[in-house]
């Protein structure tokens, strides 16, 4: 059992908040301990964590939740809901896997992060992530049609709202597209891993890897191009600003964007 100094966690959360208050936005908030061997080693752990938990539980979803529907597989139609099965041993390495690392290493950069955001940050974070869905990514798949043969980007996307049959399929989608889903991932990655990795990375490197990464992560090779774009864009927002909070908002905004032109056109 792992117990969380609340004292502790106040604080850094106090320190932090002060920093991002300056006029060079001190980041990423570290403590003495966070060095660059303690972050190289942390690094491993985190991910061994996630995969390990992924894996079981991708391994009792396949195997538990065809049973429901009378089948030896899961059927391309099965609910919505569905999803947050499949996503919950990954959500739960995201949430706790921070919590654990910071700590054993110490009072790290995954609980010394700021929430908040004013209503400049705020208004920044929509546009970044509206206008990376509407304005940046099709001229990127623009290019990167002119080289290769690829998928449209958008029709995995379009299988997921093709499974959509009522109001409440929408909502609940939206919930774990729109809110749970920026949310967690944010927390992980700009959260955690960035600041993770820009210690013995530097920036643009701690950025590029953790994009990349990212990328992957949503399983897709051609999202990859898109999504690394994007991630760098969060990336930098989360630097500039000093805070995790305008992230999260632009995550929102551009998953939200993207759901609202899906069910536009096939729904």
């Amino acid at each position: 059992m792992v117990l969380i100094n609340a004292k502790a966690i106040n604080l850094t959360f106090t320190k932090a908040t002060k920093n991002f208050r300056t006029a060079d936005f001190s980041w990423p908030p570290t403590s003495d301990r966070w060095t660059n061997h303690s972050a190289l080693a942390a690094m491993a752990v985190p991910v061994l964590a996630l995969l390990t938990i992924q894996t079981a539980a991708q391994v009792w979803s396949v195997a538990w939740l065809p049973t429901l529907f009378g089948s030896a597989s899961l059927p391309p139609n099965r609910p919505i809901w569905t999803m947050l099965v499949l996503l919950a041993g990954l959500w739960f390495g995201y949430l706790v896997c921070p919590v654990l690392i910071s700590r054993v290493v110490g009072l790290g950069p995954g609980l010394a992060v700021n929430l908040r955001s004013n209503l400049n940050q705020a208004v920044l974070a929509v546009v970044i992530g509206v206008g990376t869905q509407l304005g940046v990514l099709p001229v990127l798949y623009w290019v990167v049609g002119l080289f290769t043969d690829a998928d449209d980007p958008g029709v995995q996307a379009q299988l997921l709202v093709d499974r959509v049959n009522n109001v409440a399929d929408v909502a609940l989608l939206a919930i774990i597209v729109v809110l749970l889903a920026p949310i967690i991932e944010e927390w992980f990655y700009r959260g955690f891993f960035l600041t993770v990795l820009v210690s013995p990375l530097g920036r643009l490197g701690g950025a590029l890897a953790c994009s990349i990464v990212f990328a992957l992560v949503h399983g897709s090779l051609i999202l990859v191009p898109g999504l690394v774009a994007f991630s760098l864009a969060l990336c930098a927002l989360t630097m500039v600003t000093g805070r995790l909070g305008p992230a999260i908002i632009s995550h929102m905004a551009f998953n939200a964007t993207t759901l609202i032109l899906l069910l536009r056109d096939g729904w």
